[in-house]
């Protein structure tokens, strides 16, 4: 195993002693489904929708539509619909 202080030595830290990870991942991207600035720079961080397989959205609301999908619960409609899935 290694020690606390090896393991420190790999994170780089900020001016507030803040991971960098944590501060600098979050960009000014809103997610579709919410509208929220809650959206990851890396796409591997967010969530990808089961609405279309194709779009990404916040970790919190893929939480949602997970439980959505196994509550069967009315979905909840996403802040910019008509961009990802057409006018209906």
């Amino acid at each position: 195993m290694y020690e606390e202080r090896e393991i420190e030595e790999f994170i780089q830290h900020d001016e507030e002693g803040m991971p960098v990870s944590v501060k600098t991942i979050k960009k000014d991207i809103r997610c579709p489904r919410c509208g929220e600035n809650k959206m990851y720079e890396e796409q591997a961080m967010n969530a990808l929708s089961r609405r279309d397989n194709d779009t990404y959205i916040c970790s919190d609301c893929g939480a949602a539509e997970a439980m959505e999908d196994h509550f069967k619960q009315e979905r909840m409609p996403w802040a910019d619909e008509d961009k990802y899935f057409g006018k209906k």
